[in-house]
């Protein structure tokens, strides 16, 4: 059995409510990016396990062709789970995501224009929104001290902002990269 959640919800937590993303005002923010995750295999798993590290949603399948003892494919980017679970991988994982800014209601669902993408890790996370109409910008949070994300610190920390955009750039150029094939 496996439940999860391919976003979360704005509870007014920005200032907005709902599922931010069709309404033209998309966000990364943990209440929209931060979502459950349970799987049950009574007899490959040990039950009552919560990990505390961060992990994607893109490790999801990779976690479950581990289960069934297949052999994942080339261009998946994820990683299995499993080591999370066993507890033999005991730190976060970086993580990445993107969305568009309007979601379902993009006005050209075939040539997007405007993208929002973001990089965490355990205690950092760099937010760029790179709109068609406006220059580039960033967010930077420090999640650990800041776990609402209401305080913006990307200018008091430039190199941390430096390694951060060199890690989301790096991670764009590998996804332009890999390819399923047809």
């Amino acid at each position: 059995i496996v439940i999860g959640a391919d976003h979360g919800e704005e509870l007014l937590d920005h200032n907005f409510v709902g599922h931010a993303s069709t309404s033209g005002a998309g966000h990364l923010y943990d209440e929209i990016i931060h979502t459950p995750f349970i799987i049950s295999f009574p007899k490959k798993l040990p039950q009552n396990i919560k990990i505390p590290y961060q992990a994607s949603g893109i490790d999801i399948m990779p976690t479950i062709l581990e289960l069934l003892n297949l052999k994942p494919v080339e261009y998946l980017r994820g990683k299995s789970l499993i080591s999370m679970i066993t507890g033999k991988e005991q730190q976060d994982r970086t993580v990445f995501s993107e969305t568009s800014r309007s979601g379902y209601n993009e006005p050209n669902p075939e040539k997007v224009t405007d993208y929002i993408s973001c990089v965490r890790t355990s205690e950092w996370k760099l937010i760029h929104y790179q709109y068609e109409e406006t220059p580039s910008r960033f967010e930077l949070y420090n999640i650990k001290s800041d776990p609402a994300e209401q305080n913006n610190v990307i200018d008091s920390n430039p190199e941390i902002v430096k390694d951060l955009k060199k890690q989301l750039f790096d991670w764009h150029m590998k996804c332009e990269q890999i390819y399923p094939p047809e």
